[in-house]
């Protein structure tokens, strides 16, 4: 299968090593300086103690060539740009988003094509450099149909999922969206403002107390019917993930935009439109907004 990977940042760079290895993949990066070194270097993956080389295509965001598939890898604050480019491209080609929470879904009206997918990313992976990713922990892409039949997103999982990089499929892919939204909002802005890794919100108790709170008021909103399992499910996370840094926290401290309008700006909405009190909500999105002003 032919692939268009857009977007080169970790998730970006972490599914074109993968899917490099039994398709052609071009990677479309933003800065013609990534382009160049992906085009001479190939792309890094290390592994725990190992690393992989991989020799890539690269080229610039602004114009695709024709793929079978597109994969959307660009945080839900450069869908601006992006949409645009995606509207000239063939109606028949698949379109898989994979951006965190819900505030993309009415970009994708604007779009034509018979088939898009939406899709969730489980695994951990940090980028270190341009031509570097870390694939920092195992996990799952889970895909969904959000327009087209049926069959489009078990082809795309039979084609693309393998022993070590598997894809599965959601019945429901606003559920799956929520799903991974809770973990978003709740461990992202709290690691973010609070400076701190992954798994502190479980081991220090004043921040487990903050943590908990702060995920009552996430699953009301999001009308988590079981929410003694959906904590235990972040809690698993942190575990899993507590030497890490959140995405917010690390783009925070590389003076990155932050996606709070992709996270946290659909969660006050909807608790405004149910008259829901969320103080915690309200006072991550002010104190966020505070530390990194129009970022």
């Amino acid at each position: 299968m032919k692939i268009g990977i857009i977007g080169g940042g970790s998730i970006g760079l972490l599914f074109s090593c993968y899917l490099s290895k039994y398709h052609e993949v071009t990677v479309y990066c933003r800065t013609d300086s990534q382009v160049e070194q992906i085009n001479r270097h190939g792309v890094n993956l290390k592994k725990k103690n190992e690393q992989q080389n991989f020799p890539i295509q690269a080229s610039v965001s602004t114009a695709l060539e024709p793929a079978d598939l597109y994969i959307i890898c660009v945080k839900q604050y450069h869908l601006n740009n992006v949409i645009p480019v995606l509207q000239q491209t063939d109606k028949n080609a698949i379109l898989l988003f994979l951006q965190n929470g819900i505030g993309h879904l009415p970009e994708l009206k604007k779009l034509a094509h018979e088939c898009i997918l939406l899709g969730v990313v489980e695994h951990g992976a940090m980028k270190e450099g341009n031509t570097t990713v870390r694939h920092t922990g195992q996990g799952l892409t889970r895909i969904s149909e959000y327009k087209g039949i049926e069959n489009n997103v078990h082809t795309v999982r039979e084609i693309l999922s393998m022993e070590e990089f598997p894809f599965v499929i959601e019945a429901d892919y606003m559920k799956m969206l929520e799903n991974k939204l809770l973990a978003n909002a709740v461990i992202n802005p709290l690691t973010a403002i609070l400076n701190i890794k992954n798994g502190e919100l479980l081991f220090n108790p004043f921040f487990n107390q903050l943590f908990q709170k702060f995920f009552q008021e996430v699953a009301n909103v999001l009308q988590i019917v079981d929410q003694q399992s959906a904590l235990q499910y972040l809690e698993t996370i942190c575990k899993n993930t507590a030497e890490n840094e959140s995405s917010m926290l690390r783009d925070i401290k590389l003076n990155n935009r932050i996606e709070i309008d992709g996270i946290i700006t659909p969660l006050i909405n909807k608790a405004e439109e149910k008259n829901i009190q969320i103080p915690l909500l309200y006072a991550a999105y002010e104190t966020l907004r505070g530390r990194t002003g129009d970022r």
